[in-house]
């Protein structure tokens, strides 16, 4: 058995938030489990991350506790987790969960034999009831332990079955008649009122995005107005801090209205790429704002002074009688908003509901908007300008109180998945504002991945200034990234970079049998197996952003046989997309795209960086622009082969890279552009 605590040496503030408990807990990557299978020890594994509210609360009752501690010091080798810093095991052991239990979440609590195989498993319990299972399964161990032999062969066997990317039970016409009902079936369950599904309700990016292209291109009404319901209840409720801004991780309730008061940078990330979209194709003042309350946020409040951002801030902090509390820092009285706001608290009373609306408990409102500022304004005959600097004026005043109270904690970690999800959403962001803060915010994150988070030897890290390298979703994230930066900026170098790195997965992470990536690569082989993760999460399936990586790449450098690869590998899983569409959104969105015509805009000449600029204002999700000044790198593009000697600007658009007959009137290839869109 292990005889101390060794996580104070570890970087993560989880596993520092630990090191002081009186539990001996150990690092997976410590842990000598040759001689833990010699000694027949069970494991005890417990991942969780820094702003988890009930890692917190199981934390106090339970691994706090000398009682406790004694009972798992004496009985099992304890090893604690950061989920962010290995998803891989994470992704394991929640399966192993869901099939033990039928639910997942953190803190996510496992034992298992010392090989690593699972046979039980938990998220938070209360001190009684996790002393009692712990005290149940020593008592197995010491009277059957053949019987956790075999809880461990049976659930090994559902973990390899789970395992399996492929559904087979579907025919061939089955899945052409399935595939008619898809968008149908993801509408199924959805809140007209209020938008999104049942509470709890997650923002998941993934399928609003999902959303709104079907509903674009599919001409579906349905679609449409559950995502424009969905992202406007969104906007202006409880989930959204108009003081500080961003949106944090959930709310309880079917209004939007309480959240779970942590923010997570890899949300307001994918968020500011959903709002700019929204914004790109309908301009709604409200979804301009909301990607100025996403960035003001993310640089204020996660953005390291070297340009990486962190992960998250955490929902619980000290109240004003030094108590930890969930959203202590985001709540507010009566009593203190009249004393701030003096003769304005009555319009600043009915906008943001500081009444039975918006009343949470104990005396403490979260703001909850029921109408936007233009409604409101013209309710109340006010000129929205004037308003407008009232809100400004509030927001100012209740700022300043708010950085008098003890901040929740930040999690300072840099992952570089998060970080790509953030630079391609502060690049959409530009795309839809042409704001040059934002602009410079951007391009100041790519460089910070391309400097900080790619190795020199071209392999990429999953955390900055941590020798550990990225996970599949980390190197997809980042290639997606890059494709839009140039998509955003022009540079040939994110698209060289793009290419390369995708050449490094086929290499290192894909896998012949299946025509999938694995999780991590091929070489690490410290836990049961290594996952192949297809379905979305909150951060879509790495899987689909690969495969939406390669089709671009395959038009950029004129690759069919990675288009071919890419279209193939959305039909392998059309039994699966059957069987959960809502899983899938993300294969979906890209079956779609595959669908369409694809368009493509040559700009060539000393000015083809601004017109290409005005080009990526439209909402057009299939459309690639490629610029040449004169570059000899760009040649690498087959589009701009023998076009970028050609001094005057001159635009070529494109269907299936046949192009019209090219202009050098900017206002000439938008025309055609519209043309062909419409």
């Amino acid at each position: 058995m292990a005889s101390a605590n060794i996580l104070g040496s570890e970087t993560s503030p989880y596993l520092q938030q630990h090191a002081t408990n009186p539990v001996y807990w150990q690092t997976w990557e410590k842990t000598d489990f040759t001689k833990l299978q010699q000694n027949k020890e069970l494991l005890l594994i417990s991942i969780g991350y820094a702003t988890c509210h009930w890692c917190h609360v199981m934390e106090k009752e339970c691994f706090e506790s000398k009682t406790v501690a004694k009972v798992m010091n004496r009985t099992f080798h304890c090893i604690k987790i950061d989920r962010e810093e290995r998803p891989d095991l994470d992704q394991i052991y929640m399966q192993a969960l869901q099939l033990l239990t039928g639910q997942g979440g953190w803190p996510l609590n496992i034992i298992a034999l010392p090989d690593g195989r699972p046979i039980w498993g938990c998220t938070y319990l209360p001190k009684d009831r996790w002393m009692a299972s712990l005290n149940k399964i020593k008592t197995l161990q010491e009277e059957n332990p053949k019987s956790l032999e075999d809880y461990a062969d049976a659930f090994e066997g559902g973990l390899l079955e789970a395992q399996n990317p492929f559904s087979t039970n579907t025919t061939q016409e089955e899945k052409q008649e399935q595939s008619k009902n898809y968008l149908p079936e993801m509408l199924k369950g959805r809140d007209p009122e209020w938008g999104g599904f049942n509470a709890p309700k997650f923002p998941m990016p993934v399928l609003l995005r999902f959303f709104q292209y079907a509903g674009s291109i599919l001409n579906n009404s349905v679609a449409k107005l559950h995502f424009k319901n969905t992202i406007k209840k969104m906007a202006l409720g409880g989930i959204h801090d108009p003081i500080e801004g961003g949106f944090s991780r959930y709310s309880v309730d079917e209004r939007w209205h309480i959240p779970h008061f942590e923010k997570m940078g890899y949300d307001n990330g994918q968020l500011l790429t959903i709002f700019s979209e929204a914004y790109l194709e309908e301009k709604n003042p409200l979804y301009r704002d909301r990607i100025y309350s996403c960035f003001q946020f993310l640089k204020h409040n996660l953005l390291q002074q070297q340009g990486g951002f962190s992960c998250a801030l955490d929902a619980d902090s000290q109240d004003t009688e030094g108590k930890t509390r969930e959203g202590a820092y985001y709540t507010w009285t009566t009593k203190e908003l009249k004393t701030i706001l003096g003769n304005d608290f009555k319009r600043f009373q009915d906008f943001y509901n500081i009444n039975s609306t918006g009343y949470w408990e104990k005396e403490q409102y979260v703001l909850f908007q029921t109408e936007t500022a233009e409604a409101f304004a013209k309710r109340n005959n006010i000129q929205i300008e004037d308003f407008l600097k009232n809100k400004r004026d509030w927001q100012n005043k209740l700022q300043r109180i708010r950085k008098r109270r003890p901040k929740p904690l930040e999690d300072s970690k840099v992952v570089s998945s998060w970080n790509a999800l953030i630079a391609s959403g502060l690049c959409k962001a530009y795309q839809a504002t042409c704001d040059e803060e934002i602009a410079l915010t951007a391009s100041a994150s790519l460089k910070f991945i391309q400097n900080q988070l790619i190795a020199p030897e071209g392999t990429l890290l999953r955390l900055w200034k941590k020798e550990s390298e990225g996970y599949l979703e980390d190197y997809a994230t980042v290639i997606q990234a890059l494709l839009i930066g140039y998509q955003t900026f022009f540079r040939f170098e994110y698209l060289n970079r793009a290419k390369s790195l995708f050449d490094y997965c086929l290499q290192h992470f894909y896998d012949s049998d299946t025509a999938l990536f694995y999780f991590k690569n091929k070489n690490q082989k410290d836990s049961l197996y290594n996952p192949i993760e297809i379905e979305d999460n909150v951060i879509p399936s790495s899987n689909a952003i690969m495969t939406e990586n390669q089709w671009w790449l395959s038009r950029y450098f004129s690759i069919p046989a990675w288009k071919q690869a890419a279209q193939q590998r959305v039909r392998q899983l059309d039994s699966n997309i059957a069987s959960y569409p809502k899983g899938y959104a993300l294969w979906q969105y890209i079956d779609l795209l595959m669908q369409q015509t694809e368009i493509e805009i040559v700009i060539t000449g000393q000015n083809a960086f601004r017109s290409a600029s005005n080009f990526s204002k439209q909402y057009s999700p299939n459309l690639l622009i490629v610029i040449g000044q004169n570059s000899s790198e760009e040649e690498q593009i087959p589009m701009l082969a023998h076009r970028t000697k050609v001094n005057q600007t001159t635009f070529y658009v494109c269907q299936n890279q046949s192009c019209l007959f090219p202009t050098t009137s900017e206002k000439e290839a938008l025309k055609q552009l519209k043309t062909i869109l419409t």
